[in-house]
């Protein structure tokens, strides 16, 4: 027999137990202020660990291309985009803006480094053990206002980010020379 992985409604309902909640059978429409409560600290944890940018979440290079007006729109689920090949182009309002010239109108395509918001049950398992031990222990801290009764302690969630960085360092496979965007420039010999 083989586990799954662990689903956003479990893990809402791993962190009521903690408090000695019943469970919910669904996260959509009308839930108890607890297992909102609970959903909106696991989203917010997740979301707080992915905006760094992961192997599991950032595309390195992506091409970005103007609408039919020149503005180049950043993807809705980014958290965070680098602009390799121009320096004065930051984002606004979920469009690049062009500092320099101090438009939105770009008028041709952009490689950018991408990091997006992915949801719950589309992270690796090795993820959502470290957002929901974080999320679990913030949680249950709050309601409880006691972190020996809670089973999401310190430890655990050391446990788990130690855990996480291992996996992560082992699947991102970095190397100085070719994750870096700086290193890249000058292999490829290309000016900034």
């Amino acid at each position: 027999m083989s586990l799954a992985q662990t689903t956003e409604l479990e893990a809402v309902n791993l962190m009521l137990a903690d408090i000695s909640e019943a469970p919910v059978n669904t996260l959509v429409g009308e839930v108890p202020v607890d297992a909102s409560s609970a959903i909106l600290t696991l989203r917010q944890e997740s979301r707080a660990l992915q905006t760094t940018g992961w192997n599991f979440n950032t595309t390195f290079e992506e091409v970005l291309s103007p609408d039919i007006n020149g503005v180049v729109y950043a993807p809705s689920d980014a958290a965070l985009d680098d602009l390799i090949e121009e320096e004065d182009m930051v984002i606004r309002d979920g469009k690049v803006f062009d500092r320099a010239s101090g438009t939105f109108t770009i008028g041709r395509p952009l490689r950018a480094r991408v990091v997006r918001v992915l949801a719950f049950n589309s992270l690796p398992e090795y993820v959502r053990q470290v957002v929901l031990a974080r999320a679990g222990r913030k949680f249950s801290t709050r309601l409880l206002a006691d972190d020996v009764t809670s089973r999401f302690t310190k430890d655990e969630e050391a446990r788990a980010w130690a855990s996480f960085l291992d996996r992560e360092a082992e699947v991102g496979n970095y190397n100085q020379i070719t994750k870096s965007p700086t290193i890249g420039r000058i292999v490829r010999r290309r000016p900034r």
